[in-house]
């Protein structure tokens, strides 16, 4: 994770006691500690969702999202984009949230370091700044079906995925039409 960039004015002006300083480092410790909580959340969410763990007391993952968390089914497919960028990307040791992260979605992979290096050269790179340097790397051009953007780089593999989908579903169509 990237350190502290630079205190703030005025600081070191005033002392902690012992207790207050104790108090700090264990607090400190549990922010640190449960920074990567989106990452861990998102993966939990994957594997319920990818195992169909939720099927005893949901009948689907969404009605799980909404009945067991409060959650949209938007929210949590946000999470388990969000670590899987984490996992793929070359600098997910840098990543520190999840709007970070989700920020990085919408380009390959390879371009993770640079954009996130041009938006840290100002200070801490916000999703805000993340998200104006990405965008530089090429238009949006579609959403996918999740409502996250595809850039124009990506859209030939969105477009073959799309019509990989839209044949498989044809020939099991095909299939059934023809054993009835």
């Amino acid at each position: 994770m990237n350190g502290p960039l630079k205190k703030a004015p005025g600081a070191g002006e005033q002392k902690l006691t012992r207790a207050e300083t104790a108090d700090l480092t264990n607090h400190e410790r549990t922010i640190k500690s449960t920074q990567d909580a989106f990452v861990a959340c998102g993966r939990a969410l994957e594997a319920i969702r990818d195992g169909k763990l939720y099927r005893a007391e949901y009948p689907t993952f969404e009605k799980y999202c909404e009945g067991k968390w409060g959650w949209k089914k938007s929210h949590a497919y946000r999470l388990i984009e969000a670590a899987q960028t984490v996992e793929m990307s070359p600098i997910g040791d840098k990543i520190e949230t999840e709007s970070q992260a989700r920020a990085l979605t919408g380009i390959a992979a390879e371009q993770h370091e640079e954009v996130f290096e041009r938006a840290s050269r100002n200070g801490r790179p916000t999703a805000r700044r993340i998200t104006e340097e990405a965008e530089k790397e090429g238009p949006v051009i579609d959403l996918d079906e999740t409502g996250y953007p595809v850039p124009e780089r990506a859209m030939a593999y969105f477009l073959l995925a799309s019509f990989m989908i839209a044949t498989i579903s044809w020939r099991r169509i095909s299939t059934k039409m023809r054993s009835s």
